[in-house]
């Protein structure tokens, strides 16, 4: 919108007082304002009302069963905060290739090496959780898969 906007006003300046270009520069302007609000009213505007999806559910989900002082693992949401909001717990988001010469693998071996003092209350993945690769510090209470994820709740420590 600023790159036509920067250009309508080029435009206008170099029309001088003939009225047809600046009504076709104005109609174009307005065209674009309208296919945008359009679209916003299709996709944009629908998407933001849902009050649910996968991972507001997830974070409630966590919220619910973890200890406020818990930390999450979440593997292969780049470096979304998404889980971290929701669940409103501390969060490290392994993306889906090594980070500071670790593997997803080497921070569920070793999850404490991410999360510092915190100890571990759920792993989100969008890949399938073997309770095997887990640290001995997670042992599963729960294990879901919602829509495209998987998520372990681990029970707290004693």
């Amino acid at each position: 919108l600023m790159a036509v906007a920067g250009s309508a006003g080029t435009l206008l300046d170099h029309a001088g007082r003939k009225p047809w270009p600046q009504g076709l520069v104005l109609a174009a302007l307005t065209i674009i304002v309208v296919a945008n609000l359009n679209s916003f009213a299709a996709d944009d505007w629908p998407r933001s009302q849902r009050h649910s999806s996968d991972k507001t559910t997830i974070g409630k989900l966590i919220q619910k069963n973890t200890a406020k002082n818990s930390a999450i693992l979440v593997i292969g949401d780049d470096w979304s905060s998404a889980f971290a909001y929701h669940s409103q717990r501390r969060a490290f988001t392994q993306p889906n290739w090594p980070v500071l010469n670790r593997t997803a693998a080497d921070v569920l071996r070793d999850p404490q090496a991410t999360l510092g003092s915190y100890p571990l209350g759920a792993v989100v993945s969008k890949q399938p959780i073997n309770a095997s690769n887990l640290a001995p510090t997670c042992q599963p209470s729960q294990q879901r898969k919602i829509k495209r994820w998987h998520v372990v709740i681990c029970q707290p420590p004693v």
